[in-house]
């Protein structure tokens, strides 16, 4: 008898027969994509989803005086009356004024004076004639360049 050895050569390699490869199965992948998707839209809608939101404000100092008592406020001491006139406007003190003096009366007035009457302006002088000659003129060469009317009348004036 003749003994056989065998090697694995690959999916579908050393068969006899011709046999076509097995094709993948992605169905696990395609349900656990869809139950992942739905998941995700759950989540977003949660989320913007309105709610009423609530905030509580714990104080975590305590105030030094309360103002808010009943209590007459003449009756606080002088740092609790600042305190809560500072910050609340109650327990201020309160002062009487006093009637405001009259401001003085101010001095009589004296009539308005007139300003001094001035003198009346005289009427304006008649501008003096004008002369038939003017005697500056030409004075360099007056014996040859004044006519004889010209030179009686500068000479008698």
């Amino acid at each position: 008898i003749q003994e056989t050895t065998y090697r694995y050569v690959g999916c579908g390699a050393g068969e006899f027969e011709v046999v076509s490869q097995q094709k993948a199965n992605y169905t696990c992948f395609y349900i656990g994509g869809g139950v992942g998707l739905v998941a995700l839209l759950i989540v977003v809608v949660v989320l913007l989803m309105p709610t009423q939101t609530t905030t509580t404000t714990v104080s975590t100092t305590a105030l030094p005086y309360n103002c808010n008592t009943r209590d007459n406020p003449d009756m606080w001491s002088l740092a609790k009356k600042t305190y809560c006139c500072a910050n609340g406007g109650l327990g201020c003190p309160t002062t009487t004024t006093a009637a405001p003096t009259p401001a003085p009366t101010p001095p009589p007035t004296l009539p308005p004076t007139l300003p001094p009457t001035l003198p009346p302006t005289p009427p304006p002088t008649q501008p003096p004639p004008t002369l038939p000659y003017d005697c500056a003129a030409g004075l360099a060469n007056w014996a040859a360049g004044w006519s004889d009317a010209k030179k009686a009348w500068c000479c008698a004036h």
